[in-house]
């Protein structure tokens, strides 16, 4: 990265800003770095919680399967911090008696 932003100082011209050349060379992944930041302030202020699946998901219903399957869940010991939202703890209710909780 520093190479190729070198590359691009030396080729602009010098009446235009070095700035100016490097935004617009980097300027989509810049976004984007900036919109995963933001994402990540955004989740590390938000509230959650801890599931662990203590039992098998297996001759349960088909819908507490993929509920599991939907909560990050398949195979027993696994571990999933989830945001707490209205859905997320609808879907821990569903199959409360294989999961634990902790907060």
């Amino acid at each position: 990265m520093v190479k190729a932003t070198f590359d691009a100082l030396t080729r602009c011209a010098s009446h235009v800003p070095w700035q100016t050349v490097v935004a617009k060379k980097w300027r989509k992944s810049l976004a984007s770095a900036t919109r995963l930041l933001v994402r990540r302030l955004q989740m590390s202020e938000k509230k959650t919680f801890k599931v662990i699946q203590v039992a098998s998901g297996n001759g349960r219903k088909p819908g507490q399967q993929e509920t599991l399957i939907g909560l990050g869940l398949n195979k027993i010991g696994r571990e999933k911090v989830l945001e707490d939202t209205p859905s997320t703890r609808g879907m821990v209710r569903k199959v409360a008696h294989l999961v634990k909780v902790e907060d």
